[in-house]
């Protein structure tokens, strides 16, 4: 695995991990222009987005008043309908190891646990990768891909496919039966973990040429995304490439 293999900067990223941790991060306040929707079905009634972290300001409480008004004005002009009564399944990448982003999921943790009518907290936490899968030699970097879904920490192999389920299988999202499920993804500032995850729904499920989800992503951030989930990104790429024969052209764009 590239984590196995390459252990001393598995450790120095677990060291800049704990340095984040004894430093603290900047917190962000939900922002509506970071919010998208990616994906819906008009059979289930299931709809997906992404955001940033939807939290009001000074982190006193869970942004849900700003958070349906956004999803609800994302979702106007599309062939999606929002549904009027629905079931939030806040899929959140942040990692309790960050103060900030700890104190930001306990917020979560605590709006859902008062009013569990209105959805649930997920918490899929993810790092990223320190290797760059174009270093490597074509060979290598084949058999390193086609063992992603055993070796990869953030588990995208089995999460991308288990978040389209949710959104396409009827009965399959952790919702009521009877209510829409409505499924957010966030990490903190909604750029770089959360480009990680629906870049690679988009790879697996939307059409996307690798390339168009790199320039959207950086977009939508405002800048490059970060080295360690690009990467994490590009892995996925080249997964899909070796193990399902997808047509991606998965170097690393802007890098070039």
């Amino acid at each position: 695995s590239t984590w196995g293999l390459y252990s001393p900067m598995r450790s120095a990223y677990l060291a800049l991990l704990f340095l984040l941790a004894a430093t603290g991060a900047l917190a962000e306040t939900f922002n509506p222009q970071k919010l998208h929707l990616i994906d819906f079905d008009e059979t289930t009634g299931n709809l997906l987005f992404r955001s940033n972290d939807p939290i009001t300001a000074n982190n006193t409480d869970f942004a849900w008043g700003q958070l349906v008004s956004a999803m609800q004005n994302a979702t106007a002009g599309t062939n999606a309908t929002f549904p009027e009564t629905f079931f939030l399944i806040d899929i959140t990448l942040l990692n309790s190891v960050l103060p900030s982003e700890k104190a930001n999921l306990e917020t979560e943790k605590a709006f859902f646990a008062a009013n569990p009518q209105l959805g649930a907290v997920i918490n899929w936490p993810l790092i990223g990768d320190f290797t760059d899968p174009n270093d490597f030699p074509p060979a290598e970097r084949k058999a390193l891909a086609e063992a992603l879904p055993h070796d990869e920490p953030d588990k995208l192999p089995a999460r991308v496919p288990e978040l389209y389920s949710w959104i396409h299988t009827a009965g399959a999202a952790p919702a009521p039966a009877g209510l829409s499920a409505v499924v957010l993804v966030h990490c903190e500032g909604g750029c770089d973990r959360t480009g990680e995850l629906i870049g690679s729904y988009e790879l697996a499920y939307l059409g996307w040429a690798y390339g168009d989800v790199v320039s959207t992503n950086d977009a939508i951030c405002g800048r490059a995304e970060s080295f360690s989930t690009s990467q994490a990104l590009d892995w996925y790429c080249w997964y899909l490439a070796y193990v399902y024969d997808y047509a991606l052209d998965c170097d690393l764009p802007h890098r070039k």
